[in-house]
């Protein structure tokens, strides 16, 4: 009753072979499985559909880390139910010891995190496509805060100071502009 009260997927595996020996009702809901489509697999078939262990850099295995290290490990990782629906989990994997501290099982908590990382690639793909108006604008643009300090600047601004970004941004609009230490006498 308590594992099944977690709104978090709960795995419990050998780390010997990666094969799942107990599974939490949230688990086998996340993946659209039932205890025989799970128990006995190896981990990385349920949860990514692969035919091998997680590998770097794009799937880290959480689970080597943590036989190395001997500590917990918490990475973000895509998972795949049974529809091959993508969920966007935040793993976490504890060992667990033998009387002798030899780790003899791994608990592996998944919390759906899909929500947070849909947002999180609208907001990016609004910030990329903002970003690609602005360097699409022919005229220099600054963006500057009230003390004159530049914070953005488009392509075109870049093309004519010949600069990059980051050696206009936190710099003073008058040192760029007109290469003095203080405001021009006219300035807007």
């Amino acid at each position: 009753r308590i594992v099944n009260s977690f709104n978090d997927g709960l795995l419990v595996i050998d780390p010997n072979n990666y094969r799942v020996i107990s599974a939490n009702d949230s688990a086998l809901e996340q993946l659209k499985l039932n205890k025989d489509d799970l128990i006995g697999k190896n981990c990385y078939e349920v949860t990514h559909h692969r035919s091998t262990p997680c590998t770097p850099p794009n799937d880290v295995c959480p689970m080597q880390e943590m036989l190395i290290t001997g500590k917990p490990v918490v990475v973000e990782h895509q998972h795949f139910d049974q529809e091959n629906r993508r969920l966007d989990v935040e793993v976490s994997v504890h060992p667990v010891r033998d009387k002798d501290g030899k780790i003899v099982q791994v608990v592996h908590l998944d919390r759906d995190i899909t929500i947070r990382k849909d947002l999180e690639r609208d907001e990016k793909a609004k910030s990329d496509e903002i970003r690609a108006i602005v360097d699409g604008i022919g005229d220099l643009l600054f963006v500057m805060d009230k003390n004159r300090v530049i914070t953005r600047v488009n392509k075109a601004t870049c093309d004519a100071f010949k600069k990059k970004p980051e050696e206009l941004l936190g710099k003073h609009c008058y040192e760029i502009v007109h290469g003095a230490d203080r405001p021009w006498v006219g300035c807007p």
